[in-house]
């Protein structure tokens, strides 16, 4: 049943969204969750460009993301998002997607941090940027995992690759999605997840070098996106 608690978007999968399979592909999974989230910030006052012209700006750290199943080219669907808790430097939403049924097929728990760029690091956001802004939630039931991801001993290195200008986003970083997708490019097969984890560490930027790294750690294949001299920009974690 829809969360009517929750900043609801109703959207579709469109052609542009699909797989070979013609379901909704992984990156634009995650890409409809981050429209539904800066909808809702935007709707609130917190556009891009009211954000940007503050230099202040709330940036990724982590997803946690679970998939039911994915819904297949035209089919409707619902977005759900909100946040449940403020803490520190660190803002916590869930984003949910229900189909036309009103059945949950993904859900997911992402972990955001307030950056101002007046002092050029992590601040405690002030009310008016956080829980005096935000229509608090209640979180949703589901399984947390720590936001950071252990890698593993033994890593395989696959080929470079260099950061175009198509993954860079206003921030003039790759986007956040982007990083998903050079992680199941780098397995070079293809394959539709359960469940995805994702640690944000430091932000790759048009031109830089990411070199992909795999391994396996509990079952779980993990995909390090790292720079030449092996600094992490972003962990993948997938569960089949």
């Amino acid at each position: 049943m829809i969360n009517k608690d929750m900043y609801l978007v109703e959207d579709r999968v469109w052609y542009s969204d699909i797989n070979m399979k013609g379901n909704l592909g992984v990156v634009p999974l995650v890409d409809h969750f981050q429209n539904g989230a800066y909808a809702n910030a935007a709707d609130l006052g917190h556009s891009v460009k009211v954000l940007s012209e503050n230099k202040k700006a709330w940036l990724l750290a982590s997803w946690n993301i679970y998939i039911k199943r994915y819904p297949k080219l035209d089919e409707k669907i619902f977005l759900g998002t909100g946040p449940y808790n403020f803490k520190g430097i660190l803002g916590y939403r869930n984003n949910c997607m229900w189909d036309e049924n009103e059945e949950l097929i993904a859900w997911a728990d992402a972990i955001w941090f307030f950056f101002d760029g007046n002092v050029g690091k992590p601040v405690r956001p002030a009310p008016e940027d956080s829980f005096g802004r935000y229509q608090m939630i209640e979180g949703i039931e589901m399984e947390h995992e720590p936001r950071k991801i252990f890698l593993p001993e033994n890593m395989t290195s696959c080929p470079e690759r260099k950061v175009d200008w198509r993954t860079i986003d206003t921030n003039q970083h790759v986007n956040n999605s982007q990083y998903i997708g050079m992680a199941l490019d780098a397995l070079d097969r293809f394959m539709e997840p359960k469940h995805i984890r994702v640690e944000y560490v430091k932000a790759a930027v048009l031109g830089d070098i990411i070199i992909p790294r795999i391994g396996e750690k509990d079952g779980r294949i993990v995909v390090d996106l790292s720079d030449p001299d092996g600094q992490t920009y972003a962990a993948v974690e997938i569960e089949e």
